[in-house]
């Protein structure tokens, strides 16, 4: 008998939070956050979907770089919470 072990396996989560609430919460139940891969704001009624992927749209630029090194912190971690979303916004 062969026995392969744990190959192990991801899950994708989307992740939605209103600018009230100004945090984000993000956990795995099982295993550890490994990349994140988008983020930004879509105006209220707007497909929650616009800004995955988009480096040109509406969500381009919306929050400053802190916030991108914030997220990288949770790299490794099974929950993160970033707080006060409010002053990662770029203010034109």
């Amino acid at each position: 008998m062969m026995s392969m072990g744990n190959w192990g396996f991801s899950t994708t989560k989307c992740v939605s939070s209103g600018m009230e609430a100004n945090q984000v919460l993000m956990s795995c139940e099982t295993g550890q956050i490994s990349r994140i891969v988008s983020f930004g704001i879509n105006a209220k009624g707007e497909d929650a979907e616009l800004c995955l992927q988009n480096t040109k749209g509406a969500c381009y630029d919306v929050f400053n770089s802190t916030l991108q090194e914030n997220l990288n912190s949770c790299i490794g971690s099974d929950s993160c919470k970033t707080n006060n979303l409010k002053k990662y916004v770029v203010k034109n």
